[in-house]
Order: C-alpha cells, then structure tokens, then sequence
C-alpha cells in the first residue's frame, strides 16, 4: 500500500513490496511518482530555475540526501530508503537509459504494478528529458499495442516476464522487466566513468514547456487517451 504524508488518501498496490513514499495528494487519475519530491524543494527553488521535474529532484535530493525519501516493507519487515540512496539509485538508471541510447523526447512506457522500482525508473526518465507511456497493468493485449503505438513508445518496463510476454508483434526496441535492472544499473555505472556530465548535461537541456508524461484513459468507452502533461504542470502540482 502507497500512503500519502498529509492526507488519508491510499492507492492500493497490486503485487510486489508495498512503499510508504514522501507525497502530497494528488488527484487518483495521475501518477504518484512524478510528485514524489519534498514540496518545500519548489518553494524554495530561486525562481529563474527552471521548473522541470528533474530540476525538482536534484533540489530535493540536494536538501535532503542523508534523510529517508521511503519506507519499503518487505518480507514483513520495514527498511528506510534515504534520497542519498534514491538519488543513486535514479542517477545509475537514467546513465543506463542514455546507454541505451534513449534520449530527449523519446517514450518509454512503464506496464507495471506500483512500487518503488516504477517510481525511481519514471524519475530517471524525467532526468533524460524522456517521456513516461504507463499502461494499466490490467490493460488488454489491444490496448497495451495502442498506447506502445500511439506513444511511439522506443521501450517498455514490465512487470515480468509474463506482462513480457502479452507484447508480441508490439514490442518496441527496448523492452526490459524489473528483473533487468540490476544490469540497467551496471551499464549505467560504466556510461557515468566515460560520461559523467551526461545525465547533468540532459537535465539541464530540458525545458519546462517539454513534455513529461502521457497518461492513458483506461480505455472502457474506446481506444486509451491521451492527456499530455508537461514538466510545468507537474512542477506546479508538487
């Protein structure tokens, strides 16, 4: 179960470990990961920053670095994440996505339950200047092919191997499961030892008025739509 801080508001987690995350309330339509940061790490931003998400992260991860960002329960047990931790986690990820050769502009859907993993991924996205594409993880097999197509999605994070599997003839360039990204994470050690400004060189190339993410209606009355968000509009929700 993911709890907000300041409300009673709850989204129910599907599998995996639940997350106990740092957020604000938002509307249910939207992703919580996006706003996952510290709200005081906009106010106190100088306002000629730029007001793009990952701005936001670095600021937070900036203010924050040796505090708890979460509280992961798995296994029975609770275990603290710090931003020091998160922020590691999200600069090896997003070094491993250059790698791989995702860049600006470029989607990257997300068909997965929610859990840590999905929210640290979705912020090293944001990081590249890439765009978030998630599906439902009750998706049929029709609507995952549409929003993969209707996204121009360069690549897919699944759940496992069996979301792997539902993709066919759909599947993008890139089509990973949570299980791969230790590996994502190693290739993304070895770009930031030859590149170490990459990731700093693409946050800072973003602009607020770029696209963030796209979130996909559920589909019930036709095909999935889509509602185009900016890093601005998330930067003003946090």
């Amino acid at each position: 179960m993911i709890r907000s801080r300041s409300s009673a508001y709850r989204l129910p987690s599907l599998e995996g470990p639940s997350v106990f995350a740092l957020l604000y309330p938002i509307p249910p339509p939207l992703r919580f990961a996006a706003v996952a940061v510290q709200a005081e790490a906009a106010l106190e931003a100088p306002l000629a920053a730029p007001r793009t998400i990952a701005r936001l992260w670095q600021d937070a991860v900036a203010r924050r670095s040796e505090h708890p960002a979460y509280l992961i329960e798995d296994g029975g047990t609770w275990r603290e994440v710090s931003w020091d931790e998160a922020a590691r986690t999200v600069d090896e990820l997003a070094h491993g996505l250059l790698a791989l050769g995702i860049r600006k502009g470029d989607a990257f859907s997300i068909f997965a339950s929610t859990r840590l993993e999905w929210a640290l991924f979705d912020f090293a996205l944001g990081l590249v200047g890439a765009v978030g594409a998630p599906i439902y993880m009750n998706s049929s097999p029709a609507d995952v092919a549409y929003v993969l197509e209707h996204s121009d999605a360069v690549g897919i994070l699944c759940e496992n191997e069996e979301q792997r599997a539902t993709l066919g003839d759909a599947s993008p360039r890139h089509v990973l499961t949570f299980g791969d990204l230790d590996e994502l994470r190693r290739r993304g050690r070895e770009h930031a030892r030859e590149h170490p400004r990459a990731v700093d060189e693409a946050a800072a190339a973003i602009d607020p008025e770029d696209l963030f993410t796209y979130i996909y209606t559920s589909g019930t009355t036709g095909p999935p739509k889509a509602c185009m968000i900016r890093h601005r509009n998330y930067y003003a929700m946090a």
